[in-house]
């Protein structure tokens, strides 16, 4: 389950996901592909954040 999602605004295209086993994924084509990156952040919790 991915529980953050953060783009890149000086870099169209490229997002990262953060699940909720702490596992990051990058993609540079709009989501057409993934690559899991060679970290793991040991869980990511999710927040609602209203401004």
């Amino acid at each position: 389950m991915a529980y953050a999602l953060i783009t890149d605004p000086n870099a169209p295209g490229h997002l990262y996901v953060g699940l909720s086993n702490g596992d990051v994924w990058y993609t540079s084509d709009y989501g057409d592909s993934w690559r899991q990156l060679p970290f793991n952040l040991r869980g990511i919790h999710r927040s609602m954040i209203m401004l």
